[in-house]
């Protein structure tokens, strides 16, 4: 019965270390830069024109803001 147990928690962690890093490398290769996003929705014609360079500006704005701390 010893046995048994040890077998059941060395399947959990090996599956663990095998599926949090391919979870930690799917999230992050997902993540797209802002104006990318803008770029293919553009190109699928989900926005016109005037919405993707008003979306364009407006990251361009933000980028040149300096952060705003948050209050306690």
């Amino acid at each position: 019965m010893q046995g048994a147990r040890w077998l059941v928690l060395w399947s959990v962690i090996l599956i663990l270390l095998v599926t949090i890093p391919i979870v930690i490398v799917f999230w992050r290769s997902n993540r797209m830069p802002p104006e990318e996003i803008i770029r293919r929705r553009y190109a699928r014609g989900e926005i016109d024109r005037e919405a993707y360079e008003r979306m364009l500006e407006d990251l361009r704005q933000d980028r040149t803001k300096p952060p705003e701390t948050p209050r306690p």
